[in-house]
């Protein structure tokens, strides 16, 4: 059985700007993140969503955890 990330709520307003930071950045560098392209909203972003797109080996979902 693989490790996977197991948060299941953003723990702070902090830690909600540093997502919508780090995927603004992306989507103004024209990197849209699997997430967005996938029809999620910024304000949809939970870390449980988050969690799944980072188990799965998203890269953009990996560096925003690797922050924490």
């Amino acid at each position: 059985m693989g490790k996977g990330i197991k948060i299941t709520t953003f723990g702070g307003g902090d830690i909600k700007r540093l997502v919508v930071s780090m995927a603004d950045e992306w989507v103004n560098e024209g990197n849209i993140p699997a997430w967005i392209k996938n029809g999620y909203r910024l304000e949809d972003i939970t870390a449980k969503l988050l969690a799944e797109y980072a188990n799965n080996g998203d890269k953009q979902a990996l560096a925003i955890y690797k922050k924490l």
